[in-house]
């Protein structure tokens, strides 16, 4: 099964999947921002045999919460309405800088915000990997 690693954003959602072994993150595209937003993800995690969904946690530099945060907890919420998945945050700072600069590069034209999923992905599959090896 999968991973769906979601860089939220508030016109368009930034996608990236793992493979089935889930140790590679590769970018799936991007998703506008509108009201049937929540269902095509639901669908995306029944087409793309989803097991558990990430979402970019946003944080300031120095670690505080804002208000994106607030805005990313209630998309959670109702993510949560719809899919009967486990939902987990990771933190997603430097995670749009650090696409920035891979896209650079590879000199590949992906999708920045596709590209910012699937490090915020790579990061928690080497947290979890770390966390079970421990």
């Amino acid at each position: 099964m999968r991973i769906l690693a979601i860089d939220f954003g508030l016109r368009r959602f930034g996608l990236a999947v793992s493979d089935e072994g889930r140790s590679f993150a590769f970018p799936r595209g991007v998703m506008a921002v509108d009201g049937s937003l929540v269902a095509r993800l639901a669908e995306l995690c029944r087409s793309e045999k989803i097991s558990e969904i990430i979402v970019g946690w946003p944080r300031s530099l120095s670690g505080q919460e804002g208000a994106q945060a607030v805005a990313v907890a209630c998309f959670i919420e109702r993510l949560r309405a719809v899919v009967s998945l486990p939902i987990r945050t990771q933190d997603e700072r430097f995670s749009t800088a650090l696409a920035r600069r891979k896209l650079q590069t590879s000199g590949r034209r992906a999708s920045l915000d596709a590209a910012a999923a699937a490090t915020i992905l790579e990061s928690y599959l080497v947290r979890s990997r770390y966390n079970s090896n421990a």
